[in-house]
């Protein structure tokens, strides 16, 4: 598994490699370093068809045996590429109103995560399963070790996305990268 990032911001959507899977900003450029991603770790050089299930997750019908998770904010996109079901999310550190966090967190959880790092998890959890109601989703942590509403899920959360929070989720505790990469953004768009 690999997990990449770029920075979006300053960047024109009608220069993007690729167009996006949605009509949200940024969707553009996390197709696009989706087809940076599986050249790198696949080959491929052109970005396969994407389908989505039923529940909205999107696939590779041609390349079932190669996993993927997007995710982007108005001024980051991530991408995850594996060989095993994942699930990511990156969100931008922005103030909430202690009224909404503590509808949507508890203490304990506040004792452990940020906000931002609770609602990553959350996210790339609902991400990797294609299912479950965000708000019942639960964490905590033990140690270095985070705990997840379903304990055969591993979660790792990532603090090198400058003003963002990011999270995976996989099923493979060994396979979660310790790091994620840093992918320039001029590759994102058209020469």
């Amino acid at each position: 598994m690999e997990i990449f990032f770029s920075d979006i911001r300053n960047l024109n959507e009608d220069e993007a490699v690729s167009s996006g899977t949605s009509r949200a900003f940024g969707s553009c450029f996390a197709s696009s370093l989706l087809k940076l991603a599986v050249f790198k770790v696949y080959g491929i050089s052109d970005l396969p068809a994407i389908k989505k299930e039923e529940n909205g997750k999107p696939f590779f019908p041609l390349f079932t045996q190669i996993y993927f998770s997007l995710s982007h904010t108005k001024t980051h996109v991530l991408v995850a590429v594996s060989d095993f079901p994942v699930g990511v999310d990156v969100e931008n550190i922005t103030p909430r109103s202690a009224k909404t966090i503590s509808k949507l967190a508890t203490e304990k959880e506040l004792a452990d995560f940020s906000f931002h790092e609770l609602w990553c998890l959350r996210e790339s959890y609902f991400k990797l399963m294609g299912e479950g109601e965000l708000r019942r989703l639960r964490f905590s942590r033990e140690g270095n070790k985070i705990i997840a509403t379903d304990s055969s899920v591993a979660c790792r959360l990532y603090d090198n996305i400058p003003g963002c929070a990011a999270a995976a989720s996989c099923y493979k505790p060994n396979v979660l990268p310790l790091y994620i990469s840093e992918v320039d953004s001029k590759l994102l768009i058209k020469n």
